[in-house]
């Protein structure tokens, strides 16, 4: 496989326009800010004065462990991005020709996650969806009643939120081959560096 690595590569561009790594740290912030907002609403409109005061507090606990799980899943696309170079700086010789041979670094795995968190979330708006259509198919009713409304509602706005996560998963599908190309690329270098070092260093000791 060539190693020459162009930043630029047409390959890295969603539609031509946009490099992979803007479009996926532009998923990361829209996912961090929609799961605070899905966070904020959910507390605020949950009927807490309903329910036992335990109810409340595993409710409570769910809601933060969405919080904290959504907001780190989304949060490490943009570390991915942006220490690849840096933490490959560090990297130890001895673990340099174990890399190398993997090629893979941990810097592509932290888009693991994020990919995961948002195929179960189609998965699940796509089963709400079906969920939502059997509810007005099984109703015949004329009168049109406040669960039907919901139901509505909800088909209507599930395909395009199935649609904005689609955009976002590919945006960082895309990210994670760049990243990991970019990373394989820096590696190499790092590489040759130490035994450039490791050269100089046994035919020229101090």
């Amino acid at each position: 496989m060539n190693d020459d690595f162009n930043e630029n590569n047409a390959s890295f561009y969603l539609l031509s326009l946009v490099h992979c790594k803007y479009a996926a740290m532009l998923s990361a912030l829209i996912g961090i800010l929609c799961v605070v907002a899905l966070f904020a609403v959910s507390v605020v409109h949950f009927e807490w004065y309903l329910y036992e005061t335990v109810i409340d507090a595993v409710t409570l606990g769910g809601f933060g462990l969405f919080l904290l799980s959504g907001v780190a899943v989304h949060y490490a696309v943009l570390y991915a991005i942006q220490t690849t170079k840096t933490a490959l700086r560090h990297v130890p010789r001895s673990a340099l020709s174990f890399m190398l041979t993997k090629r893979e670094t941990f810097e592509v795995k932290f888009m693991n996650p994020f990919l995961i968190f948002h195929t179960f979330s189609v998965i699940l708006e796509v089963i709400i969806a079906l969920t939502a259509v059997g509810e007005l198919v099984s109703n015949q009713s004329a009168y049109i009643e406040e669960r039907n409304k919901i139901a509505r509602v909800v088909i209507l706005s599930i395909p395009f939120c199935i649609c904005a996560q689609l955009a976002m998963i590919y945006s960082v599908v895309k990210c994670k081959a760049y990243v990991k190309r970019k990373a394989n690329h820096l590696l190499r270098i790092r590489s040759s560096q130490v035994g450039i070092f490791a050269y100089r260093k046994e035919m020229f000791p101090t």
